[in-house]
């Protein structure tokens, strides 16, 4: 789910911005502001919803380390898939990856 987040921050500012690398960059902004509130708010619910459950680890420093694991490895996946393919979508991995560097 955190995942499909910024893949549609990453569509629709693709959509809205087109060709123009300009208002890609005004835009950018705004799509992580909105990227960031809609993971919070996700992972918030999520964590009340999973407590007390074993799968779940009760410390929330281990749950994000964990989360912080899994979404590294499926950007790297992600733009591994899309370097081998020569997909136009390149950038958008490559943002994402960056993204969960910086976590």
């Amino acid at each position: 789910m955190l995942l499909s987040l910024g893949e549609a921050g990453a569509t629709a500012l693709e959509r809205v911005a087109g060709d123009s690398a300009e208002a890609g960059t005004v835009l950018q902004g705004q799509v992580d502001a909105w990227e960031a509130l809609a993971r919070k708010a996700f992972f918030r619910s999520y964590r009340r919803a999973m407590s007390g459950h074993p799968a779940y680890p009760a410390d929330d420093v281990a749950a994000e380390a964990l989360l912080t694991l899994f979404l590294a490895e499926k950007a790297i996946a992600d733009v591994s898939g899309a370097l081998e393919g020569h997909a136009s979508g390149t950038g958008a991995a490559l943002r994402r990856l960056l993204q969960v560097t910086q976590r």
